[in-house]
C-alpha cells in the first residue's frame, strides 16, 4: 500500500459499488459507454447479502448479463481480501476458463481505482489460473476448472462459481467432482438461465435467488 492509498473494502457489496466496474457488451446499439460502474441496484445488495449467508446458493438469471459480473465481482473480492484460497470457476473447455477469467475477473481488476491498494494478479494462460498475490501471507488463487469427472478433485475450494450450470454437459459427473472439492464448508454458487425442471441445477433446490 502506498501513502494516501485505502484498503479495499472489506465488505463486498461495498466493493461492489466503490471499487467494480463492468463491461456492456452492447453499448454500441445503447449509444453508451461500454465501461460503467457497478449499479447500485438493491436487487444486488438482497443478492450479495444472501451469497454471504449461505453455502448453497442457486441463482437463476435473466438474459441480462449483469447477474455473472456480480457472481465475478463478489469472488474476486474474496480472492483480494483473503490470502490462501482457492476459487473455482467452472467452464466447459480450457479456452472458456481463460476467456471468462480475462473478461470478468481481469477486466475488473484492472479497472479497480488507484485510490484502493490493490493485490498484484497473474494469469498462467496454460493451467487457466489467476495468482493473487498477498505479499507475506500465502498467495489466493483463480482457477478455472474444465468439464470432467476428475478436473475439480485435484483441488479443495473455499469458493466455487458454477454459471450455466443448466446447460452444463455430463452435470452428474461435474457434481459428483464438485462435492468433495469443497473444503469444509465451502461456498457454492450456482447460476443458470431456465432450462427447465430436467436438469440438476432445477433438482438441487438450494436456496433461489432471481438475478
Amino acid at each position: 500500500m502506498t501513502a494516501g492509498q485505502e484498503p479495499l473494502p472489506s465488505d463486498p457489496w461495498e466493493y461492489l459499488t466503490t471499487a467494480t466496474f463492468t463491461n456492456d457488451e452492447f453499448a454500441h446499439f445503447k449509444h453508451i459507454e461500454p465501461v460503467q460502474p457497478f449499479p447500485d441496484a438493491e436487487y444486488l445488495e438482497y443478492l450479495t447479502r444472501q451469497w454471504q449467508g449461505t453455502n448453497r446458493l442457486r441463482v437463476e438469471k435473466s438474459r441480462d448479463m449483469i447477474a455473472t459480473w456480480w457472481a465475478a465481482g463478489v469472488h474476486l473480492h474474496a480472492a483480494l481480501t483473503i490470502p490462501g484460497i482457492y476459487i473455482g470457476y467452472q467452464s466447459k473447455k480450457l479456452l472458456d476458463a481463460n476467456i471468462f477469467l480475462d473478461s470478468r475477473f481481469l477486466f475488473m481488476w484492472r479497472r479497480i481505482p488507484s485510490r484502493f491498494a490493490r493485490p498484484e494478479a497473474y494469469h498462467n494462460r496454460s493451467d487457466g489460473i489467476i495468482t493473487i498475490k498477498h505479499g507475506k501471507n500465502p498467495d489466493s488463487f483463480i482457477v478455472g476448472v474444465p468439464e470432467g469427472s476428475e478436473q475439480a478433485r485435484q483441488w479443495k475450494f473455499a469458493f466455487y462459481l458454477w454459471d450455466e450450470a443448466g446447460s452444463t454437459e455430463n452435470q452428474e459427473k461435474v457434481w459428483t467432482a464438485v462435492r468433495p472439492a469443497l473444503a469444509g464448508n465451502g461456498k457454492l454458487t450456482m447460476m443458470s438461465s431456465a432450462k427447465g425442471a430436467n436438469n440438476l441445477f432445477c433438482q438441487l433446490g438450494y436456496d433461489d435467488v432471481t438475478g
